[in-house]
């Protein structure tokens, strides 16, 4: 889920996220981690769009309302007891 919605924002988010799931025991370190990561995006967009190089390219108030809608949606995942989540890939 994560992957996949981070590639609707930005494709050099998914790759980031894609790339950081290796390095997390389990879900929920890496749930953790990247509701921290992408609450950062939201809270700063300028910065991370400039350390893209995609400032003059991606509107930064949409780019942190989508992070921050994403970060919602991780804080909602990490709420939801394991065993009732779906499987991975939905």
């Amino acid at each position: 889920m994560l992957i996949a919605r981070s590639g609707e924002i930005s494709e050099f988010l998914r790759a980031e996220n894609g790339a950081a799931a290796s390095r997390y025991p389990n879900e929920e370190s890496y749930l953790g981690v990247m509701h921290q990561f992408v609450s950062c995006f939201a809270e700063w967009p300028e910065d991370n769009l400039d350390r893209w190089n995609l400032l003059d390219e991606v509107d930064p108030d949409e780019f942190g309302s989508r992070h921050a809608k994403l970060a919602e949606e991780i804080m909602g995942v990490i709420r939801t007891p394991i065993e009732k989540r779906g499987p991975v890939g939905e």
